[in-house]
């Protein structure tokens, strides 16, 4: 409850009461009480949470705790032995609403990922270590949580941590996150949202990257990893593919024709329509 006294209470309570938007309910919740009651780690690249057995068992302890606890988002005062309720558990429509306001809570409250975008952003490093390294290590810690996942044959905690935490950063890969119209526990909604923070952490890194080094000069074919849409694109400016369409579309006659091009690059990666928007952002990064 903070610094909140017990003479505050009844003014609080009619405040909260008198609120009939959902989001400024859940504001005004965490504001005073703290909508998250458990302590998760910050972003870290190293993905060390996903990855070391020890920060792994305080995940489990985390989310057999939420289990335990028959209603997490609801606080009960007594005032002269008159009850206070404040309760955000969301009914009806509000599931969507309240998942869509913690994973926002957890991407843009986290410190510690602000800080290193930062720093690279600024300095093109992150405690001494270059855009280079750093790319090479986010590649490495990617294929290691994965080649778990997949060649664990046992279900454990773990490989369920790791499978939340890919849903969300192949949803950033798709154009953001997803609206999830049932309720989530507030533990999925960590791993779903570092899922979506590292994803971007990603892609900053090789947009980064991009603009240190010569395209021409950077990647060969041989080396060239395909691991996600935006590689994908790269490798067709490789190729020398994206010019030749380009070249084709771009007729001054009829200049509808090159607004296709995104949605046609769409479909040679195999992505959405609805990515178009995306594709096209990321092709003119790269050009």
């Amino acid at each position: 409850m903070g610094n909140i006294s017990k003479t505050q209470i009844a003014g609080l309570h009619k405040e909260f009461s008198a609120e009939k938007d959902y989001w400024k309910k859940l504001l005004f919740f965490d504001m005073h009480f703290n909508l998250i009651p458990y302590l998760f780690f910050p972003f870290d690249p190293a993905l060390e949470f996903l990855n070391r057995q020890e920060k792994v068992n305080v995940l489990m302890e985390t989310y057999k705790l939420e289990r335990t606890i028959s209603n997490p988002l609801k606080r009960l005062f007594f005032v002269r032995n008159k009850p206070y309720v404040f309760d955000i558990t969301p009914q009806n429509s509000y599931p969507a609403i309240f998942n869509s306001f913690v994973i926002n809570k957890f991407i843009s409250e986290d410190e510690n990922f602000n800080a290193i975008i930062k720093s690279i952003e600024k300095t093109g490093y992150f405690e001494e270590k270059t855009v280079i390294a750093l790319l090479k290590e986010c590649n490495e810690v990617l294929v290691h949580i994965e080649k778990y996942r997949l060649d664990k044959k046992k279900r454990n905690f773990r490989i369920q941590f790791i499978t939340v935490f890919f849903d969300g950063y192949n949803d950033y890969l798709s154009g953001g996150p997803k609206v999830f119209r049932h309720r989530k526990k507030i533990i999925e909604l960590y791993l779903y949202s570092q899922g979506l923070l590292f994803c971007r952490y990603h892609q900053i890194l090789k947009l980064k990257y991009l603009k240190l080094e010569n395209l021409n000069s950077m990647f060969c074919l041989d080396d060239l990893r395909v691991s996600d849409w935006t590689d994908q694109i790269l490798l067709l400016k490789k190729m020398g593919l994206l010019d030749v369409m380009i070249k084709k579309l771009n007729n001054p006659v009829d200049p509808i024709i090159m607004k296709q091009f995104p949605k046609i690059v769409c479909q040679i990666i195999g992505q959405r329509p609805e990515m178009a928007d995306k594709v096209e952002h990321y092709i003119n990064l790269i050009k």
